[in-house]
């Protein structure tokens, strides 16, 4: 029986945001193919009820936290005392690169698990969660870049809300950037990618894209909701908002784009939901006329029922928004900026299943025309979820799953370290801990 480690900074439950409900498909997906462990980067979103499960249903073995930065080094002593200054330092010193050094600490704890256990292959969720663990120095291993780090980053350059100085310090360090990301993923044996646009991105020859899917249990399809009112006017969006990207979305949502289109439909209602909204927000975006900020639901179902259509205007990041695909899988028509509509341009046509905005003046427009015009909204929508069955099934994201464990796994016979030649990740580590 093939035996399969999946090591990934998001836990696969609870399934509360995109990233979690990608860990969770992949690893059913996996679970298909032989028996799958969990070994989980960072658990600060498992609650404590939820542990449990997670060893029984999805194989964990261990939460393993990433050691301080100061922990070693020249300024391990240091640390006893004032922690919060040597880490600090440390980040700083290091900037990006701390996020693509191996770990000592977890280096040896998988070292020490592909001794005990004859695994097949192992998997990771994300570059970072693999070049961290130490994942790389061993084959066959598959990253699953759902968002790709260089393309994450080159995106802020094109944000309508970047600073001169973040876009100066962007392109500063963006060629090195690039050479060290797409050095670690050249040690991978497959990559997975969330869009066919990103394969070239990787400068891997294996890489593959694994689309995003809307999340539902058991790999059910989402059933579509019956259409809501003509005089509905509630519009959702729906994010994450442990994350940056989302939150200055929002932001500049609620403080520009909102007052122009309120001021045209006084009675419209802006809803957030999502996980991870702060007090801060909550108070800050809820004072705004006509926008109920919420936070986490327990019944996003409901959530979709209520509104009359969605919007995601976000115009950075990496990957492709899954909200967008959720959305027309609940049968609601959605607003989304052109970045959000990256990944989606060949199946989910502009003016056809979905509205596009180039601008945040075409946002404005977008959210006008499909509260004026109830028919149009349905329209979007009954011709985006029809697309979202056919084209995004958990079906389809198994077979290309099963397809690249069984290629990878083809060319070499249980996980081993990778053959001398390449300099390993430790003694680039050690190098680069020098340097600063």
């Amino acid at each position: 029986m093939r035996q399969i480690l999946l090591l990934s900074a998001h836990s696969p439950w609870p399934p509360v945001t995109g990233a979690h409900q990608r860990t969770n498909l992949l690893y059913r997906a996996l679970s298909q193919l032989g028996r799958v462990d969990l070994a989980l980067l960072d658990g600060r979103f498992v609650l404590p009820g939820d542990w449990e499960r997670l060893r029984e249903q999805f194989g964990l073995l261990a939460d393993v936290p990433r050691a301080a930065p100061a922990k070693r080094g020249p300024l391990r002593a240091l640390r006893p005392v004032w922690p919060w200054l040597a880490d600090g330092l440390v980040r700083r010193a290091l900037g990006w690169r701390n996020g693509y050094l191996p770990d000592p600490d977890l280096s040896a704890w998988l070292a020490r698990r592909v001794v005990k256990v004859p695994y097949s292959l192992i998997v990771c969720r994300y570059l970072r969660t693999a070049a961290i663990f130490g994942a790389l120095e061993y084959e066959p291993t598959i990253v699953d870049c759902d968002d790709l780090d260089a393309q994450a980053r080159a995106s802020r350059l094109e944000s309508p809300y970047a600073s001169w100085f973040e876009r100066w310090m962007i392109r500063r360090g963006q060629t090195e950037f690039e050479r060290v990301v797409n050095e670690r993923l050249g040690r991978a044996a497959r990559v997975w990618v969330a869009a066919e646009e990103d394969r070239a991105g990787t400068a891997h020859e294996n890489a593959v894209a694994l689309p995003n899917i809307p999340y539902s249990a058991e790999g059910s399809d989402i059933e579509p909701l019956a259409p809501p009112p003509a005089d509905c006017a509630i519009i959702l969006l729906v994010a994450s908002f442990h994350y940056d990207v989302n939150c200055r979305a929002v932001e500049r949502f609620v403080r520009a784009v909102w007052p122009r289109l309120r001021r045209a439909f006084p009675a419209a209602v802006l809803r957030l939901v999502g996980m991870g909204m702060t007090d801060r927000q909550r108070t800050q975006w809820g004072a705004a006329e006509g926008v109920e900020a919420i936070g986490f639901v327990e019944d996003i179902g409901r959530a979709y029922a209520e509104c009359a259509f969605t919007v995601v205007p976000v115009f950075e990041g990496g990957g492709t928004k899954i909200k967008v695909l959720e959305s027309l899988a609940y049968g609601r028509a959605c607003v989304v900026s052109r970045h959000s509509w990256r990944g989606y341009e060949a199946r989910l046509r502009r003016g056809e299943a979905l509205w596009v905005a180039e601008n945040e003046k075409e946002l404005v427009d977008g959210c006008e025309a499909l509260l004026k015009d109830h028919a149009l909204r349905d329209a979007l929508a009954a011709r985006g979820q029809s697309v979202v069955r056919e084209c995004f099934s958990f079906q389809a994201f198994c077979a290309v799953v099963q397809r690249g464990v069984r290629e990878a796994m083809q060319a070499c016979e249980g996980v081993r370290r990778q053959r001398s030649g390449v300099r390993s990740q430790e003694t680039e580590a050690r190098r680069q801990r020098k340097e600063w």
